[in-house]
């Protein structure tokens, strides 16, 4: 379990982490928290008894073997699992639910395969309020910096496992978070794509 085996790493060194230090944003409260998935003899204890606080500005990692806990706890930070126990806030505001001020990288693409890639980015901007234009230019920006820009109009089925995962990054990052959770986000890429998304989100 999560609280007994994790081990972390922490840095806060980059000039984008320190802006939104000084601005206050993405500050990280994880209070005593448990999750049970289940009742009774099928329960099963994802999470247990955990607290963290992180700093705006913070970078993190979670580290442990699988089925740890590790992708629990983060869902619990984006709002996609309630704890059993205990209570996770960011910037103060109780997480009840999946919201624009946190960006989610999932281990698995997640994409919706109807929408263009383009369309794919820009749907956070769109629920934010952007006019079409607006949240079409979010998502040009964001594509350009994974490398995929030519390939908005393109349908996720028409990309290799890698690039859709860049589509990700891509869509947590369009919504400008405070708070970015990335759950193994580099596992599909190749060592030479991976350490250009390092740079560009580190």
């Amino acid at each position: 379990m999560i609280a007994n085996i994790i081990s972390l790493t922490r840095d806060r060194d980059t000039e984008a982490d320190a802006r939104r230090s000084s601005e206050g944003k993405g500050h990280v409260t994880i209070d005593d928290v448990a999750v049970v998935f289940g009742a009774g003899a099928d329960a099963h204890t994802a999470v247990e008894s955990t607290t963290l606080d992180v700093q705006p500005g913070e970078f993190l990692c979670i580290l442990g073997p699988s089925g740890c806990g590790k992708s629990t706890l983060l869902n619990s930070v984006a709002g996609f699992v309630q704890p059993t126990a205990g209570a996770v806030k960011v910037d103060g505001k109780a997480v009840t639910q999946p919201g624009p001020d946190r960006g989610m990288v999932f281990q698995q693409y997640s994409l919706m395969p109807w929408k263009t890639v383009r369309d794919n980015v820009a749907f956070g901007p769109l629920l934010a309020g952007h006019t079409r234009s607006e949240a079409q230019s979010i998502a040009y920006t964001f594509l350009n910096m994974v490398g995929l820009s030519r390939f908005a109009k393109h349908y996720p089925s028409e990309l290799s496992g890698g690039m859709q995962q860049r589509v990700g990054i891509a869509r947590a990052l369009a919504n400008y978070p405070s708070v970015l959770l990335m759950d193994e986000p580099f596992g599909a890429l190749d060592a030479q794509t991976r350490l250009m998304m390092q740079e560009n989100l580190l």
